[in-house]
């Protein structure tokens, strides 16, 4: 179980100490909290493959916070659920007799030019890692993991109304349009918090970020189905999907080896 991202929840910071750094010499990333609520907020924020969990805590204790975490994973199947019920409610598509799904033609240049641009994207937006971010707020501004919990929250409910902002912009400026001016002040923003002087102005850069950085997403779908024909979409869909989600798991690769030094 070498390199995995492991979760040590217990308030004597001796204890913890003595974990985290027998942890690391066996090739983990550890994170640590002082109880349980502080634990909820990291275990949001991060990718954790393991938690580590004293029982008597203030606040918290171990027990809260595994049922904590349980009812997480709960809430999270619920939701997978409910929307397989929404997407089963959807009409199916009219399809024109003769009309047949085929591989890539006439518009194999530009699906090919489409996917490489996105992949791009993909990578570097993964280089962007919350654990990484959340690091940073900690070291450069002293921010608390309970305050860096709420901000990730907060942004997460951002990201998700950027999403479904996005139709109603894409209609009115146009699906290119809403790509590329809600994507290049999303990625200007990310930079200037990096410069921030102060943790309110990295916030509020962050903030803005988060508003608009899930307008491409919708849009970027609508866009590829719009430059092929109707029987390429489906080979389309996969040609843009997959090169982009593989550019996107192997960016966090990279960014890690880079955090450790």
């Amino acid at each position: 179980m070498k390199g995995r991202q492991i979760l040590v929840v217990d308030d004597e910071p001796k204890m913890r100490r003595v974990l985290e750094i027998l942890l690391q010499k066996m090739g983990h990333r550890v994170l640590g909290a002082g109880n349980g609520v502080e634990a909820l907020a990291l275990f949001q924020a991060n990718s954790i493959d393991l938690v580590i969990t004293d029982l008597r805590m203030p606040e918290m204790d171990g027990i809260e916070l595994l049922t904590a975490l349980r009812l997480m994973f709960v809430g999270y199947a619920a939701a997978g659920l409910v929307l397989l019920w929404l997407y089963r409610r959807l009409p199916e598509p009219h399809v024109a007799t003769g009309t047949r799904r085929s591989a890539l033609g006439p518009s194999r240049r530009i699906v090919f030019k489409l996917a490489a641009l996105f992949s791009v994207d993909s990578f570097a937006g993964g280089l962007a890692l919350n654990s990484l971010m959340s690091l940073w707020l900690m070291q450069r501004f002293d921010m608390s993991v309970a305050a860096a919990g709420a901000f990730f929250f907060g942004s997460g409910l951002l990201a998700a109304a950027s999403m479904l902002a996005a139709p109603w912009v894409a209609r009115r400026i146009g699906l290119l349009n809403t790509m590329v001016f809600t994507h290049i002040p999303a990625n200007l923003a990310l930079i200037g918090a990096a410069f921030a002087p102060t943790l309110p102005l990295a916030l509020g850069l962050l903030f803005f970020r988060a508003a608009l950085s899930q307008m491409d997403v919708p849009t970027r779908t609508a866009y590829v189905m719009s430059v092929v024909t109707p029987a390429e979409r489906a080979a389309a869909a996969s040609v843009t999907a997959v090169p982009r989600s593989l550019a996107s798991a192997l960016s966090p690769s990279l960014a890690e080896p880079a955090d450790a030094h």
